[in-house]
């Protein structure tokens, strides 16, 4: 019987400019890993009152795939269970080939605030290489 390691990837991420919608890898999967789940938790709050700016969370295939439409002016320390079609079904997602985990951050009215999140996924191997 072989043991399963389960690696848990810590991520904080902060829009380069709160104004304007991005995307950025995170994380790299190689192909025969599998993430099981992810979360993100709010650490700055965008300003409120303004229209809500949202981070999701996905793959190449999905952007948001593992979190989804998550406001971004929702008081800080609030967390988020993965809520995409990734984590929506037993297992999370097997990659058969190398990609990477992204923040999507999709702006909206800007206030004077830059929200910041921390994201994690937990990855484990499938198939050796």
């Amino acid at each position: 019987m072989s043991a399963v390691m389960i690696r848990r990837l810590v991520r904080s991420f902060t829009p380069s400019d709160r104004a304007q919608s991005e995307t950025t890898p995170l994380y790299q999967v190689q192909a025969g890993e599998r993430v099981l789940w992810a979360s993100l938790r709010i650490v700055t709050r965008s300003e409120t009152g303004v229209a809500t700016s949202t981070f999701d969370v996905g793959d190449g295939s999905d952007p948001d795939g593992y979190i989804a439409a998550v406001n971004s002016d929702q008081a800080g320390g609030t967390i988020v269970a993965g809520n995409g079609a990734y984590t929506n079904q037993a297992g999370g997602k097997l990659y058969t080939a190398g990609d990477t985990v992204d923040a999507v951050y999709t702006a909206n009215t800007g206030g004077a605030t830059t929200p910041t999140c921390k994201i994690h996924i937990a990855v484990a191997r499938d198939w050796p290489q």
